[in-house]
């Protein structure tokens, strides 16, 4: 193909980079940068457009011919290259010219098409609202992660907090009384406290002092 026909459609690249456009007999003469790149990084310049892409029959197209795409109205098309990414967009033809031109977008597929394909801004026109939701999907990706990265903190430190205390204290006291601290064990009778070994002091029944502690 000749650099006259992809300078002539080089403004139709700036705005729409996501571009397809073929002749009537439904051969490719052109096909935008971004289009190239998820396109398996080929320009399919000169193949059919039946072998670059396969329309989605659902339906709404009981006239439709194979190999031809329909005009006019959305579409929802597979790329026969690269990951087969799902695409959607519009046909029409080129007026006072022999060619038509598709032009595609990503639709719910961004994400993984960015991702897969390691997409920047520059590759969408820059008034494209892909653009802010990519941004806007990163962000709220990011703020899920830190989220989960202080969640998960949070429950490291209550973890460790309890293995450091250990488990609560048995009532060795008896109907005498007790208060649970941890590492010690202080038991009430007849209002005489007791701390560490032996049994409690002060009055009560030897059948409330329990075991030694």
């Amino acid at each position: 193909m000749s650099h006259n026909v992809h300078d002539r459609f080089g403004m139709i690249d700036t705005f729409m980079p996501m571009n397809l456009i073929y002749d009537a007999e439904f051969r490719v003469v052109h096909a935008g940068p971004t289009f190239q790149k998820v396109f398996g990084g080929r320009d399919p310049s000169g193949m059919w457009v039946q072998d670059v892409l396969t329309l989605r029959d659902d339906g709404r197209f009981p006239d439709y011919v194979p190999g031809q795409l329909p005009t006019n109205a959305l579409i929802y098309v597979r790329l026969n290259a690269g990951s087969e990414t799902q695409l959607k967009g519009m046909a029409v033809k080129i007026p006072n010219s022999p060619f038509s031109m598709v032009n595609l977008s990503f639709g719910i597929s961004l994400v993984d098409v960015v991702t897969e394909f390691r997409l920047t801004a520059s590759d969408f026109a820059q008034t494209d609202l892909a653009i802010d939701l990519h941004i806007f999907i990163g962000n709220l990706m990011g703020q899920r992660q830190r989220s989960r990265r202080a969640l998960i903190q949070r429950q490291g430190a209550e973890n460790a907090t309890a293995t450091v205390q250990g488990p609560p204290q048995v009532d060795r006291c008896g109907s005498g009384g007790v208060q649970h601290f941890p590492g010690r064990l202080q038991c009430s009778v007849t209002g005489v406290q007791a701390h560490g070994q032996g049994h409690p002091i002060g009055g009560g029944r030897p059948d409330q002092w329990g075991a030694p502690y």
